[in-house]
């Protein structure tokens, strides 16, 4: 790849909409973002209406100038990207993630912003309608909206609407990958909260001359996922890789998310919490390798109540002592020989 770039600068400046080896190169940017469209968990694309859009960052040095985010149309003729006019963020190191409903023909935004500019970083809500006559989309009135207790910014948020209509955003911060929920369609965010089954496994945190680890969330089935990266050496230096904890989607956030993990002959072992009425009580259920096959599909076999039937879950083992309510969701580590886990 770097032969044919460097190809391609030596014959001359690349025009916009100029084929190249793959695709199309379009318009250049300037002034002052970073990663203009490019962020590992976010996206940027979506379609409907027979047309592609994105969230793009606009830069003009003449007057009036500009230096922020706009939505952007496909002129699949010409192969460039045309300004629609309409503004997204006008913070230009801020980095959207954005979302489309087709149903409601509407389009949410979640922008975050790194922090080091000084002006307002806390992580917006946007929230825009589509008028497919006028091939035009508007701000819906009220927005943006800002996710409390995020001032001091982040790298990278995202965001996704589970099975229950309920909105998402994750994002790291510090140590910690934190969520916000929305039952209102993005009106007002919850009080953000590190993601439990997190908490006993710090993640690295972005700084001068340091790339923090990143977070994201997505939206399966009737279940919310959230994935995260961890390169720091907390609390050993092998506890260090890639994450994935889940839950079902409009359970109560606080009950705690599901962790997994798998011994060397491929049993799964599963930490849950049931939110009583009294405290929080904290399971260990496992599930035998030769059984995992049985789960898999859309009609996949739920467990019984006591989880002792197909396909092939154990007995549950209640792991929090009793009458101490369970506020922080355990790791469960079972890498090693068959049988052996530690919670």
């Amino acid at each position: 790849m770097s032969a044919v770039l460097i190809g391609l600068l030596v014959i001359g400046t690349v025009s916009a909409s100029t084929p190249v080896t793959d695709g199309y190169r379009d318009q250049t940017y300037g002034g002052g973002s970073i990663r203009p469209t490019g962020d590992k968990p976010q996206s940027k694309l979506w379609y409907t209406d027979g047309k592609w859009f994105a969230g793009l960052f606009l830069y003009k040095a003449t007057t009036p100038t500009k230096s922020e985010y706009h939505i952007f149309r496909l002129d699949r003729t010409t192969h460039s990207w045309i300004d629609t006019g309409t503004l997204i963020d006008n913070r230009d190191k801020s980095h959207g993630d954005y979302l489309w409903d087709e149903a409601s023909q509407r389009l949410v935004v979640a922008s975050a912003h790194d922090g080091n500019s000084g002006v307002s970083d806390s992580t917006r809500i946007y929230k825009f309608s589509y008028d497919s006559t006028l091939d035009k989309y508007t701000l819906v009135a009220g927005f943006p909206k800002t996710i409390p207790n995020t001032v001091g910014g982040t790298r990278t948020t995202t965001i996704t609407r589970d099975s229950a209509a309920r909105l998402w955003t994750t994002w790291p911060s510090g140590s910690e990958v934190r969520y916000s929920i929305s039952d209102d369609a993005g009106a007002t965010w919850s009080v953000p909260a590190q993601v439990p089954s997190q908490a006993a496994n710090p993640i690295r945190a972005n700084g001068p001359g340091v790339i923090g680890d990143t977070a994201s969330v997505i939206a399966f089935g009737s279940k919310v996922g959230v994935a995260w990266s961890d390169h720091d050496v907390l609390p050993t230096a092998t506890d260090g890789g890639y994450f994935f904890a889940t839950i079902n989607a409009g359970v109560d956030p606080t009950a705690g998310f599901v962790a997994a993990d798998h011994d060397s002959a491929g049993n799964i072992y599963v930490t849950y919490a049931e939110k009583g009425e009294d405290n929080n009580d904290t399971y260990l259920v496992g599930l035998r390798a030769a059984d995992v096959a049985k789960c898999k599909g859309e009609a996949a076999v739920e467990s019984s109540e006591d989880n002792d039937v197909d396909p092939g879950f154990t007995q549950k083992v209640r792991i929090n002592r009793e009458g101490i309510e369970t506020t922080v969701m355990p790791w469960v580590a079972a890498g090693g020989a068959p049988g052996r886990v530690a919670v």
